[in-house]
This record gives C-alpha cells, structure tokens and sequence, in this order.
C-alpha cells in the first residue's frame, strides 16, 4: 500500500485554483476530481488532483466550454439544449407544478371562513 498526501477541500481548492464553492459543486455534479469521505471530512489525494487536472487540458475555448457544466458557465450544453428544446428539462416541470400548487393554496386561502372575498377586497371602508 502507498502512502498518498491528503488535502482538505479547502486546501485542494487553491491547489487547482478554484473556489471551495465551486469545488463542492464539481463534487455534487461528479464533474469534479475524485474524492475520498473521512467520516463527515472530504479529502482529495494529491495525485488524483493533478490526474484530474491533466484531464481538463484545453486546446481551444469550445473544448473548455463542452466540459464545463450549465450551472458554471450559464450556458446551455447541446444535450440540455436539445432536452430543453423537446419539453424534456425537468426543472422547467418542477416549476410549473410548484405553480399550480401556488394557485390551489391561493384558492384555498379564498374559499375559508371569514376570508376576505374579492367583492370585499374592492371595497373602501372610509366612506
């Protein structure tokens, strides 16, 4: 067995020059270098950092950009593009549903007793 150098995350965050915050979200997407779970600790290996950062080696700005995830860039990737395209992106879903539960507890909130209606709301009471 090989003994490795570990790194805590915010340490192998400036080892490749990335925010801890943006490190955790590569972690969370699994675009990220590997990692390792100590418990509740993360720790990442010293080699797995250079491996990984070898990996993203760039030639061009259309190399870096198709590997970068949406959510980094604030670009589309052309899968998402096409899903989004065909109706499939799911958090276009999410908040049409998270819409229509809005309405039906607004409508909810109307029908109860003592509620104002919309006669009473139009009403001025000074005189």
């Amino acid at each position: 067995m090989t003994t490795s150098i570990v790194l805590t995350a915010d340490q192998a965050a400036k080892v490749v020059g990335l925010a801890p915050s943006t490190l955790a979200k590569l972690r969370l997407n699994g675009n990220g270098p590997p990692y390792c779970k100590l418990g509740r600790r993360v720790v990442y290996r010293t080699e797995d950092l250079g491996a990984w950062l070898e990996t993203r080696i760039a030639r061009n700005t259309a190399d870096a950009d198709a590997r970068l995830s949406k959510s980094l860039t604030g670009c589309l990737r052309a899968d998402e593009a096409v899903a989004s395209r065909a109706g499939g992106d799911r958090h276009e879903q999410r908040s049409d549903d998270d819409l229509k539960r809005q309405d039906r507890r607004r409508e909810k909130r109307r029908r109860r007793p003592g509620a104002a209606t919309e006669a009473d709301r139009g009403k001025s009471y000074l005189g």
